[in-house]
């Protein structure tokens, strides 16, 4: 979902010049209610077709706001939330192609994003202090390396202006992006040491608002064969698996998020791919309702497993990007996206650091995780197999460590630093 180079597979995905997500879209587009592609929603069966309703994309963003004391070991960083920023968005299927040959449909998602500022709150020339991600990512890049090397890249943060923290706007950290010289830098450079160099400017969303190429392309079953393959992923990208992680980690399973097979037993998990976090997620039902006597609508949530590190869950072990003696290499509740992100020090997690390990919200004030306002839920018509609701949360985060040799990370805490999180609703 995002600005900075958010291309997961990387020898799959053929939209590698798009920017960064996210996370996730995670998301943003993947579990939009809308029209389950127009070009071929007459050829499901009337019963089966998905409802049209109106998307919004709700973020909310995270002021640093005793960013000048980071050096301080007895003060906490304490961030206060602006928002929430409401878009609606739309999601057009294009590009659309039958392969009658199995039963599947390849597409790109046109998506657009408007700003709907009565239901705002707070305007896109809001100022946000917040860490300076171009300035995380060469750090993050370099933080294992030698001294020589260490040397160099801190004359270049120091000369060209590289900040731990920035302030920007709202409308510059979302859509619009800001320029930035340790970019214009690094795109004047032969280097490929820094992938990300590539990016004029940096915006969590930058270059994405009007895009089509920007999500892939995905190849879905349409249950025209099978009904109970309708709406799973049967390829992204012409890839059955991405490069981020490793074994079944790496699996694209599961649905694309606007339409499932009908018939949904509501004691079952059921399983989504979300690309901005190159993976696959499950969901454990929870809730069954009736409505009208007729059409059962069923709650899926995300629980502990979906961010679990692999101690409590142990088939998200591989889920692990570190070396196989360091993993886990994070506490439970976060996931490393860096290798989906080309190598920027970005995480995901739920808001407020819902259900993840308590050193999380220890490191920080202001986060107050709650299930009814943070936890990620899709209600479904069990019958049809259509969303009736849609409360997709997640957050992205970027994670602030000591570095030897850069001046601006001597002496600052090890924390993982929320910078904002997003709702994806039915409206």
């Amino acid at each position: 979902m995002f600005y900075l180079y958010y291309c997961c597979a990387r020898k799959t995905k053929t939209h590698c010049d798009g920017h960064f997500l996210l996370l996730f879209g995670i998301i943003l587009g993947f579990l939009s209610p809308t029209s389950a592609l127009n070009s071929f929603e007459s050829e499901i069966p009337s019963g089966q077709r998905s409802t049209s309703l109106p998307t919004y994309m709700e973020f909310t963003l995270f002021n640093w706001t005793n960013s000048d004391e980071v050096h301080n070991p007895n003060v906490k960083p304490m961030f206060a939330e602006l928002g929430p920023y409401v878009f609606l968005e739309r999601n057009n299927p294009t590009n659309v192609t039958w392969n009658r040959n199995n039963g599947t449909i390849s597409f790109n998602q046109l998506r657009t994003w408007e700003f709907m500022s009565h239901m705002s709150n707070g305007s896109l020339d809001d100022n946000i202090t917040n860490l300076n991600v171009p300035s995380a990512m060469v750090g993050y890049t370099v933080r294992y390396d030698g001294p020589l090397i260490k040397m160099g890249v801190n004359v270049m943060l120091n000369t060209l202006g590289g900040s731990l923290f920035i302030t920007k706007t709202v409308r510059e950290l979302l859509f619009d992006g800001y320029n930035d010289s340790l970019l214009d830098y690094l795109n004047s450079t032969n280097s490929t040491a820094f992938p990300a160099r590539r990016f004029s400017k940096f915006g969590w969303l930058s270059n994405r608002n009007n895009s089509w190429s920007y999500d892939g392309t995905f190849n879905v079953n349409i249950g025209e064969y099978d009904i109970s393959k309708m709406g799973t992923l049967h390829m992204w990208n012409g890839a059955t698996t991405t490069d981020s992680f490793s074994n079944g980690c790496s699996q694209i399973n599961g649905t694309f998020g606007k339409l499932w097979p009908p018939n949904l037993n509501s004691d079952d998990d059921i399983t989504l791919f979300m690309p901005d976090m190159c993976r696959s997620i499950t969901l454990a039902p929870e809730n069954l309702t009736t409505r009208n006597g007729e059409a059962e609508e069923a709650n899926w949530i995300g629980d502990g497993r979906v961010f679990d590190n692999g101690e409590n869950y142990s088939p998200n072990t591989c889920f692990c990007t570190g070396s196989e003696p360091s993993c886990p290499d994070l506490k439970s509740g976060v996931l490393n996206v860096t290798d989906c992100h080309f190598n920027w020090p970005a995480f995901v997690s739920y808001p407020h650091f819902y259900l993840a390990d308590r050193s999380y919200t220890d490191h920080v004030d202001g986060m107050s995780p709650s299930k009814d306002k943070h936890a990620f839920s899709i209600k479904l018509d069990a019958n049809k197999g259509v969303p009736v609701e849609i409360n997709a949360r997640l957050q992205m985060n970027v994670l602030l460590q000591p570095i030897n040799g850069l001046t601006i990370y001597e002496n600052v805490p090890h924390v993982m630093v929320p910078m904002f999180w997003f709702t994806q609703k039915t409206g």
